[in-house]
């Protein structure tokens, strides 16, 4: 038979074991509580990241979509110089010789303007001005084309051609180019070149 005292330490070993076991159970519960939130911490980070790869995806979308509203800047224009607008331009510039029409042809003169021939070299203000001069001294002005020969490239094009220059007092032949250049869809003169085969003073 054991003895009282034996008895109680039995028990309370007893009891300190299962006590230990309970609170090693409670520890290691805690600690599984514990992780859960980190996993679910985990697992929001997660659904944070895949949110944000959305709207990073839809923000590019929306600067792309932003970025076709924007108004791209407004290229220059290449234009092309057409044989049918050369010959209506030709036309109309020899038309107004004949008739002494010094506006029509001053508009159709563009600034860089140049004019050569045998003899010499004229910018616009002088081509027009003695283009004024003879237009008042002269009672009429006949001028006579024929052998028509367009060249085109791009923008630009001319049209050379043989030329019988009458007036009251001097004539001429030879063969006259004019260069024109299109731009903002209207066509202007930029150069003249005269060469001669016969010059004559009445």
């Amino acid at each position: 038979h054991m003895k009282g005292s034996e008895l109680k330490n039995i028990l309370i070993l007893v009891l300190c074991v299962a006590l230990g076991v309970l609170i090693t159970l409670i520890v290691v519960n805690q600690k599984k509580e514990k992780t859960k939130p980190e996993e679910n911490a985990v697992n929001t980070k997660n659904e944070d990241n895949k949110n944000n790869r959305i709207s990073d995806k839809t923000d590019d979308k929306t600067v792309e979509s932003e970025n076709k509203n924007k108004k791209e800047p407004v290229k220059p224009k290449i234009e092309t110089l057409y044989e049918a607008e050369v010959y209506d331009a030709y036309h109309v510039f020899l038309d107004a010789w004949n008739r002494k029409d010094y506006k029509v042809q001053a508009n159709m003169i563009a600034s860089d303007f140049i004019y050569q021939d045998d003899q010499q070299t004229q910018n616009r203000s002088a081509y027009l001005e003695n283009k004024r001069k003879r237009f008042g001294d002269y009672n009429w002005i006949s001028v006579d084309a024929s052998g028509e020969k367009v060249t085109l490239k791009g923008n630009a094009g001319s049209i050379t051609y043989y030329q019988h220059y009458d007036s009251p007092t001097y004539e001429s032949w030879g063969y006259n180019t004019i260069y024109f250049r299109k731009t903002n869809g209207k066509v202007e003169i930029i150069k003249e070149v005269f060469r001669p085969t016969e010059r004559r003073k009445k």
